[in-house]
């Protein structure tokens, strides 16, 4: 009799403390913290998990795992996480400024002899592409998951790493200095990359014999992902690519980002299908921001001679250089209604390495380029080499150092209704239909490249579905009277 009572009595006690469990969590979240915390505990508010290894495991579709500030010091590796598509699982910090991920590099190149990562599964003596590359919080196999709102700093790896899953959500999150990439994506599908901030980028690790490396992939890179969107970034000095979408990579859009002082390339499509890219800021490709001045990346105190590798281009569209996972081929890409300033090289370029490497010839075919605005180019304005006819229409290009628009397949590419501000009187304008002289833009010298009334742009253009104003679409990226 004495043993059932004080097993009723042990019943009630776990009755009321799952009561208050429940209680506590009624709304679906859990916190974890740095303070007052226990992972014995509810999860609360007030006392929350130590250790994420363990408020993860409590997560269940419609769950939130909300992080208390703080600078948390050890990597974060969500595995196999699922929502459901009504009630994913939302990780996300309390304030992104104030919820942190410090990885401990002191300065960059980061010295990997100087950090206290908790795996053993590298070879930190040689940095290389037989690396299992992950991220400081490293995403895999997860499903409907949101992680947003906090900040990556000062670690040697990637900043985010997604490997496979589906239906993710990456958003409000900010990354700021990395060895290697900043948000990166492999494999992941139905897939947003939204509203981040990435800054100091890819500024590459000293290894143990104290050799410099860059890091391998982009700032931002979707890597062999379908239905994705990319959009409303803010990418600002990167020592390599900004953002890449390349493997097979389809179904996808980037749009509204906003990308300055770019080493390698500003955005680059390789080897991806039925992508658009619209509404994008491109500046300062080819320069590096060192304590605040700008400089040309060949002159980078540590890696200037490696930049006589890189291009300096505002928008690459590629086939080739990915190794054994090349298949030589593009199609389906859309470039519209973005503005591209200040280049080292060409504002837009195409390239086939498999053609420049003396593989073979990829294809690219089926590439539209329109109203966009492309404005101090360091070289052309549009390179087009190596391809299929291309769309080229309703652009502003302004300013080159350079031919307007050049390449082997420009006789053969759909060239019309451009505008040409030349520079030097030996430059020759391409096409039919096309106007030469001022664009009038409201404010070139502040970036302002909106048209004002009486530019020649103005219902000058070619009527190819986009929205417009007027008696006919303007030329450029912006439409007068539409905002």
């Amino acid at each position: 009799m004495l043993r059932s009572k004080n097993t009723f009595f042990v019943i009630m006690v776990l009755m009321i403390v799952f009561d208050l469990i429940s209680e506590v969590n009624a709304d679906g979240n859990f916190y974890i913290g740095l303070n007052n915390c226990s992972d014995s505990g509810s999860g609360s508010a007030v006392q929350p998990f130590c250790t994420f290894e363990h408020a993860l495991l409590q997560l269940r579709p419609g769950n939130t795992l909300i992080i208390q500030p703080g600078i948390y010091t050890r990597r974060v590796i969500v595995d196999s996480l699922v929502g459901l598509p009504e009630s994913p699982i939302i990780i996300r910090g309390e304030d992104t400024a104030a919820v942190i991920f410090d990885g401990g590099c002191s300065t960059f190149p980061c010295d990997i002899t100087e950090f206290n990562w908790e795996f053993t599964e590298w070879d930190m003596v040689d940095w290389d592409l037989s690396w299992e590359l992950d991220g400081f919080i490293s995403i895999r196999d997860s499903h409907h998951l949101v992680v947003r709102d906090l900040t990556v700093r000062n670690v040697a790896m990637e900043g985010v790493r997604m490997e496979g899953g589906d239906n993710l959500v990456i958003s409000g999150i900010t990354v700021d200095g990395t060895g290697n990439g900043g948000i990166v994506a492999n494999g992941s599908n139905n897939l947003a990359v939204t509203d981040n901030r990435l800054r100091n980028v890819q500024l590459g690790y000293v290894d143990r014999g104290g050799e410099p490396h860059i890091g391998y992939h982009e700032a931002m890179s979707i890597i062999a992902s379908q239905e994705f969107e990319v959009a409303n970034n803010t990418l600002n000095t990167v020592l390599k690519e900004g953002i890449d979408v390349k493997e097979t990579s389809s179904h996808g859009q980037v749009y509204g980002n906003t990308l300055e002082y770019i080493c390698g390339v500003g955005i680059y499509i390789n080897e991806a299908q039925d992508v658009s890219v619209y509404e994008n800021v491109v500046r300062q490709t080819g320069f590096w921001l060192l304590d605040d001045t700008s400089i040309a990346c060949g002159e980078h105190p540590v890696y200037g001679e490696a930049f006589d590798a890189f291009y300096g281009t505002g928008i690459l569209i590629a086939v080739g250089d990915l190794g054994e996972v090349s298949t030589g081929r593009l199609s389906n890409v859309a470039f519209y209604q973005n503005v591209v300033d200040h280049t080292r090289e060409d504002c837009i370029q195409f390239w086939d390495e498999w053609r420049d490497s003396g593989i073979g010839q990829g294809e690219m075919k089926n590439v539209q380029i329109y109203n966009n605005t492309l404005v101090n180019c360091g070289l052309a304005g549009i390179r087009v080499d190596d391809t299929e006819a291309v769309t080229i229409t309703n652009n502003i290009i302004a300013l080159t150092e350079d031919d307007i628009i050049t390449g082997n397949a420009a006789r053969v590419s759909d060239i019309s209704h451009n505008l040409y501000h030349l520079r030097f009187d030996w430059q020759t304008s391409v096409g039919t239909d096309f106007l030469v002289g001022d664009p009038l833009f409201v404010n070139m010298l502040a970036g302002d490249f909106r048209l004002l009334s009486d530019s020649p742009a103005v219902d000058a253009g070619r009527d190819i579905g986009l929205p417009y104003s007027g008696n006919a679409p303007d030329i450029g990226a912006f439409e007068y009277g539409i905002e």
